[in-house]
């Protein structure tokens, strides 16, 4: 890699074209492969040049990026890490990683920067209390856990020009915690509609195929999903569930499975690229989501994968959690239950078993609400209006 990484970017100039402003977005690791609702906004980006700066690329396969840099490591990483962990601290973006996204700054004459999660925005404290670029950050839900100390979350509300939520649910949590109101704005990550493979009543004269998708931790309750699997086989419901997706509590669900029984019963496919999970969303029948919040205050914004499902034209069951309701009208285009509760889940599976016309015009609604509101063309256009935004103040 060259000394000067701002040299391994190509410049913004076409023949012809109007040069755009030019956007920084800094992602700590571009990209796990639960993000892909990350890299769907930062290659939707239209009317910005959109470099994106990283301290760990991963998955290049996967999400291809042309104007990616990955910053070089302080020879001193490890000794930094021992002594902030050692006095209990969060440990910070090095100053020699951020003079090189201040040499990128400098030379490709960024106009904006866009730091994803209210977390890695406090690992740059430091920089964004002294870059003159303008400066918004992201939050996602996680993000506002309470790892996540109030100090942290003041500062980095102090320097951002604006604080991006994925749901209004998520921007009640940030206004408790003191945000500042005039600085909120809505950043919903949307989703591409696709080609519709319509359902039909004939999805639920078979073994009723059930889809839940995403990454493997606690508040997602993936195991209350399988106990709701069991509930419906012991009361005679012929089940086949889907789990796409990977993750820590990997282990542990599998061995829930094999423990009730059900092992039989479910696919494990592990991460699917969009063809491949577009492809479960067809021959499923029902996707559900029990979210919950955790001990910690790790919440979801709104699940992306809920919301494919809807745009596929799928029944989604979720719960009254965070931003799903934004989403989710109990009894239009979806069902919710009050809470991650196995019975209750179990129980509305069944009633939409028992009335397949009614869960068919559910499936329609749900398609109708994401091309309304959440596809990823109207949304990439709301960021854009706050990237202007923040330029004007």
């Amino acid at each position: 890699m060259s000394d000067d990484i701002s040299q391994t970017i190509k410049p913004n100039c076409v023949p012809g074209r109007k040069v755009q402003p030019v956007l920084l977005s800094y992602c700590a690791t571009f990209l796990k492969p639960e993000m892909l609702h990350v890299y769907r906004q930062v290659t939707g980006i239209a009317n910005f040049r959109n470099i994106v700066a990283t301290r760990h690329s991963e998955n290049a396969a996967r999400f291809p990026y042309r104007d990616l840099v990955e910053l070089q490591k302080s020879p001193w990483r490890a000794f930094q890490r021992i002594w902030h962990r050692w006095r209990g601290e969060r440990v910070p973006v090095s100053r020699f990683e951020a003079n090189q996204l201040d040499r990128i700054c400098r030379k490709q004459g960024v106009s904006l920067i866009h730091i994803y999660f209210g977390t890695e925005a406090a690992r740059l404290l430091a920089w964004m209390a002294r870059v003159k670029t303008p400066v918004v950050v992201s939050f996602h839900g996680a993000d506002v856990s309470s790892s996540l100390t109030d100090a942290e979350f003041a500062r980095v509300c102090r320097y951002a020009k604006l604080i991006l939520h994925r749901s209004d649910s998520l921007r009640q949590v940030l206004l408790q915690r003191g945000a500042p109101q005039d600085k909120l704005r809505p950043n919903p990550t949307g989703v591409p509609i696709p080609e519709l493979e319509p359902l039909s009543e004939g999805f639920f004269s078979g073994p009723l195929r059930i889809l839940q998708a995403c990454r493997f931790i606690s508040k997602k309750g993936l195991d209350v999903t399988l106990q709701a699997v069991k509930l419906l086989k012991e009361s005679g419901q012929q089940v086949e569930l889907t789990l796409a997706g990977d993750g820590p509590e990997r282990d542990a669900l599998q061995a829930m499975a094999r423990q009730e029984r059900i092992d039989s019963s479910v696919r494990w496919v592990g991460f699917l690229d969009s063809e491949s999970l577009a492809r479960e969303y067809a021959r499923h029948a029902i996707f559900v989501h029990p979210s919950r919040e955790t001990k910690s205050g790790d919440r979801e914004g709104i699940p992306n994968s809920l919301i494919e499902a809807m745009a596929a034209g799928r029944v989604v069951v979720g719960t009254h959690h965070s931003g799903i309701p934004e989403v989710v009208t109990d009894g239009v285009n979806g069902r919710l239950i009050d809470h991650a509760d196995p019975v209750d889940l179990a129980r509305v599976i069944r009633e939409i078993a028992s009335q397949p016309l009614h869960a068919v015009l559910m499936a329609s609604k749900a398609r109708e609400t994401v091309i309304e509101k959440f596809s990823s063309a109207a949304c990439i256009r709301q960021l854009e209006v706050c990237y202007n935004e923040a330029l004007e103040q």
